[in-house]
């Protein structure tokens, strides 16, 4: 079973149990319009940003049999591509305006060629008709034409021509039967035809209009789809009219015919139900199972149905599940034999949240699923044999079975080490889910309404020992709404707050935090394009809207100017507009714009402040929480790039350097008091990492012994709007073989361990490079000596321009996130470990140890073998004690 996304995705499952059988993952920007597929090969018709349409085969092993590129066509986006079989095998036929031809499957070499069957037409249909032949039907506006072309050497059999009709044409909206061509009118209220026989071609009214579909049926039927149910539609024999053979009154997306059925699904109040049109005669209602999931009365509605051979079904949901299944004969439910869930291929976001704290009710759940004391008992045997050295293949599966299943890190519940979180995410869809850290299993999902436009984003709303709540933030261009969701069952705790814009999305600016109820409020600013603050969150509340006066005092928001040539910083009041305190004008010419911006976390962990030098000496990091660094250029080839530090308070330039002949696209990230950016130079056809550091100057006296005992170099609090101290810069460039699609940093709960850089490629792996690689510091030692001991103090590697790449660097393993967009990284409790979700096409999880696991034993430390060890050396000791004993007494009678 062949299946297709929008956005370029084409896949093959197993209709048997949804198992991908294989993926492919076009470029960025590219559109998959069409497929058609047979048990050897997938054909698939896409096109991309540049109108250049293309035809490309698939063997049913996944691999690229081989494509075909065409120039932008006239009148039709895309062409046609049908598999046909012929006495002489099987051929692609591709059709579009002005262009019809016959290619082979297994090489693509052109069989035959039409170029004036089709000229002139808005838009072509192929379908397959009888043995060795096939229909071509082409219409412009008013003019209707059907082919009959025979298959092995592109012969005209027969043409049928419907000239001059009395109506308009809706473009796109035509569909291809047995006998014949139909298109629906522009108003909906007529279906014009081109059919061989007796049937003349013409045009037939269907009523006032409000025709919203119309497909194919079987036997040379239409059914369509209006406001009021769903027609199965017959043209008569002197083609003047339509016959009404069936008609329902439930509506839903209807299927292609297969097997002379035609399926439609329909969503009602009492779940999924499939409509079956038995030889377009009679009629038969099941009802799935078990029914999808709802939101508030808001249901799933079905996106695509289809029928296979043998009863057979699936249906596609909009919000990314796929079920299928089989029809019982006789029987009221439709049998489900898998589902599929891939809505995640739409996350726009992330964040990491607490799991519950244990209890009785969670550890009993977790108790169930346990295996019993004989199965644990024996795996343990199975783990000790294979520790030993005498594992089969199968004592392998067994165990990692059995680890599957009893494995701490799946457990439902937060743990001490803080290794167990959940991981929520926002899909573009609507969908709400939460993750489980340790196998990926979706914890509880929630649907919400959504329209093309709305963003969703979601923040902590309130924390406590007992509640987690979480707000959901759908932001649309005319309104802004919340939705009140707990953190760990997923369920809607309340439809808060709908705050109306104008014509343009908020902003949700977080605020700090006040206390509340034994635990801690979150408070938003709700900001509009022009940065007036529109509400605060929580609403109708004084002391959310005190508290936000008090902080707005020595807060400033910064943005990006709408033509992104400027940077500024407002500070926000609720009692009328924003005053703009600074601007910094990125651009000196009209074609330089800001190319990526990025800020520090501020929930960033920072061990120290101080780092010792050789000779005693200390520098003192610059970790202002409020740092930016803008990058600016023209994305031209022959242009340069300027990386710029800025005080987001003051607007003040703390430090800016070029590079020229370098351009994009950039990728930036701040962490602690250095920054890092990768871009092209275009002079050396390579991608560079470019890294700042910054220190505050101090005086020469100062010691890392005068710091702890001198309050006079202590860590103070200053304005930004002081003079700014003197700073230290440290700028290099390392050479890499990888562009980046996104960056981050590793993140623990208090800064000890060491800072790892995630380089996410744009081929979809992420690349973990030790901050002290990148560290301008490193020393320039001469090959073939030693560093010295003032370079080699601060246990720095010698400079060297390329950074090393091998295969221990890259976290991903053997593991591909197509289209990869972030990088999320928490702390976990333990020191030593990071957790790392990175999202995409696909999701990616995995804990790190930038120090390794010093605070730790690892995963697989055999236990087993330990106390079968004390054990041993137990009961050796008492063997020894024993004979010791003996031949103690038998030397005193001796």
């Amino acid at each position: 079973m062949a299946v297709m996304t929008d956005d370029g995705v084409l896949a093959s499952l197993n209709p048997r149990d949804g198992q991908i059988y294989w993926r492919k993952v076009f470029e960025d920007g590219e559109k998959i319009h069409s497929i058609s597929c047979a048990r050897m090969a997938v054909v698939a018709v896409t096109s991309n940003a540049f109108s250049s349409s293309r035809v490309r085969v698939f063997s049913e092993q996944g691999s690229q049999m081989w494509e075909h590129i065409y120039g932008p066509l006239s009148g039709s986006s895309a062409l046609r591509a049908v598999l046909v079989n012929a006495s002489n095998g099987y051929s692609v036929v591709v059709g579009a305006p002005g262009l019809l031809q016959s290619r082979a499957l297994q090489t693509g070499a052109l069989e035959w060629e039409h170029d004036q069957v089709t000229a002139g037409a808005l838009e072509v249909l192929i379908q397959i008709s009888e043995a060795d032949s096939l229909l071509v039907g082409l219409y412009t506006k008013n003019t209707m034409a059907l082919n009959k072309v025979r298959i092995s050497d592109g012969g005209i059999i027969e043409t049928e021509l419907s000239r001059d009709l009395p109506t308009e044409l809706r473009i796109g909206e035509a569909v291809l039967t047995d006998v014949g061509l139909a298109a629906l009118s522009a108003d909906g209220a007529k279906i014009g035809h081109a059919s061989f026989g007796n049937m003349n071609g013409g045009c037939v009214s269907v009523g006032d209009g409000g025709i919203e579909e119309v497909k194919a049926g079987c036997d040379g039927t239409l059914v369509t789809r209006t406001s009021t149910g769903t027609t199965v539609l017959q043209v008569s024999q002197d083609g003047k009219k339509l016959d009404a053979i069936f008609s329902t009154l439930h509506r839903g997306q209807i299927s292609e015919c297969v097997e002379s059925k035609v399926a439609i699904a329909v969503e009602s109040g009492e779940g999924l139900f499939v409509l079956q049109f038995d030889n377009l005669k009679q009629s038969e209602l099941v009802r799935l199972e078990a029914s999808p999931r709802y939101y508030d009365g808001v249901r799933m509605q079905p996106s695509l149905v289809g029928l296979h051979k043998n009863s057979r079904w699936f249906v596609q949901f909009n919000e990314g599940t796929t079920l299928s299944g089989s029809m019982r004969s006789n029987a009221a439910t439709l049998h489900l034999e898998w589902s599929r869930f891939d809505g995640l291929a739409y996350t726009t976001d992330s964040m990491f949240a607490d799991l519950p704290e244990p209890n009785a009710a969670n550890e009993e759940e977790w108790q169930k699923r346990q295996p019993s004391l004989s199965k644990r008992l024996f795996a343990q045997l199975i783990i000790l044999k294979t520790q030993l050295g005498m594992g089969t293949p199968k004592d392998i599966q067994l165990i990692n079975e059995h680890k599957a299943v009893t494995s701490n890190l799946l457990r439902p519940t937060m743990d001490v080490d803080g290794f167990r979180r959940q991981i929520i995410v926002t899909c573009s869809n609507g969908k709400v889910a939460s993750l489980h850290s340790g196998d990926g299993r979706v914890l509880w999902e929630t649907n919400f309404p959504r329209t093309d436009g709305v963003e969703f984003k979601v923040h902590p709303w309130f924390e406590s020992e007992a509640e987690r709540v979480l707000a959901v933030f759908a932001i649309s261009k005319d309104s802004t709404h919340v939705y009140l969701v707990d953190t760990y069952s997923g369920h809607l705790v309340e439809d808060y707050a709908e705050i109306k814009s104008n014509g343009s999305p908020l902003n949700v600016v977080p605020v700090e935090p006040i206390a509340k109820n034994h635990g801690e409020q979150h408070v938003f600013a709700l900001v509009d394009i022009s940065d007036n603050v529109i509400d605060i969150a929580p609403m109708n509340d004084p002391a959310a809207k005190e508290h936000f006066e008090t902080k707005s005092q020595s807060m400033v928001k910064w943005g990006v100017s709408q033509d992104k040539k400027s940077v500024y910083g407002v500070r926000l009041t609720s009692s009328g507009p924003s005053p703009v305190l600074w601007k910094f004008r990125a651009a000196a010419t009209d074609d330089v714009k800001i190319l990526d911006i990025s800020s520090r976390d501020k929930s960033e962990a920072i061990y120290s402040a101080a780092k010792p030098i050789y000779g005693g000496g200390v520098l003192i990091k610059n970790v202002n929480p409020n740092m930016l660094l803008v990058i600016t250029g023209t994305g031209t080839p022959t242009s340069k790039i300027t990386a710029t530090a800025l005080d987001a308070i003051s607007g003040k330039i703390l430090y800016s350097q070029e590079h020229k002949r370098a351009t994009g696209p950039i990728k930036s990230i701040l962490s602690e008091h250095w920054a890092a950016y990768n871009y092209w130079n275009e002079e050396q056809g390579r991608w560079y990492i470019g890294v700042i550091d910054t220190y505050i100057a101090q005086p020469a006296d100062l010691t890392a012994a005068s710091l702890l005992l001198s309050s006079h170099h202590g860590n103070n609090t200053v304005s930004a709007y002081d003079e700014m101290p003197g700073l230290i810069i440290e700028s290099q460039s390392f050479r890499t073989k990888y562009g980046a699609s996104c960056l981050s940093v590793t993140q623990t709960a208090h800064g000890t361990a060491a800072k790892m850089l995630l380089f996410g490629t744009t081929s979809g792996q992420i690349m973990s490079i030790d901050r002290r690689m990148i560290d301008p510091r490193r020393p320039k030692v001469l090959p073939g000596t030693k560093p010295t001991p003032q370079q080699a103090y601060e246990r720095l590697p010698p400079f060297h321009p390329e950074l090393p790449v091998n295969g221990p660097s890259f976290i991903t393993l053997y593991h591909t996130i197509e289209r990869l967009k972030s990088i999320k990284a928490s702390a976990a409790i333990l020191e030593s470990s990071s957790l790392v979700f990175a999202h995409g096409l696909d999701s990616y999880f995995i804990r790190l140890q930038p120090s390794r696991g010093f605070d730790m034993v690892p995963d697989d430390f055999p236990h087993a073998l330990l106390v079968f060890m004390v054990l041993f050396l137990a009961a050796a000791l008492a063997i020894l004690r024993a004979i010791i004993q003996k031949r103690t007494l038998k030397l005193k009678w001796q």
